[in-house]
């Protein structure tokens, strides 16, 4: 009988340390993946706010962009100037912007704008410069706000 409740006390003893151990690495796993994050939103925000740009521009083209299979599409929006700078037109969750449809559509060809935008064009990443703000103007007088602030 002394046996058998060394065996039980041990077999209990064991099957605490593996749920502390399963509990440890659960903890870890949990660590790792919200460092990951906050580093990853932390690099997100800081690429949005520490390339941001304000410029004119005089609308050339405007294209839409789907991307995916037969089960999920994504479309983006792109607009190009008349010195061939392609933008992409995108909501943004750091500067509080998510009426990138309306903006992109209000866009007309042949139109100047002061647009607010972030990023740079990183061709082997297939990375434009994003437009989240636009001001439509003629004879550099401001028309309309159309950005959907």
């Amino acid at each position: 009988m002394y046996h058998i409740l060394k065996i039980t006390k041990l077999i209990l003893l064991t099957n605490l340390i593996m749920n502390n151990r399963v509990l440890e690495e659960t903890l870890i796993v949990f660590t790792i993946g919200a460092t990951s994050l906050s580093v990853a939103s932390a690099i997100s925000a800081g690429y949005a706010y520490k390339t941001k740009f304000t410029k004119q521009i005089t609308i050339d083209e405007k294209f839409e962009q789907v991307n995916g299979n037969k089960d999920r599409t994504r479309q983006l929006f792109h607009v190009a100037d008349t010195e061939k700078n392609i933008y992409k037109v995108v909501p943004s969750v750091w500067y509080w912007k998510w009426h990138h449809t309306e903006t992109w559509n209000n866009m007309k060809k042949g139109e100047t704008y002061n647009v607010i935008g972030y990023g740079y064009r990183i061709g082997i990443l297939n990375i434009y410069p994003n437009i989240i703000s636009i001001e439509q103007i003629s004879n550099n007088t401001t028309i309309s706000n159309i950005s959907n602030e």
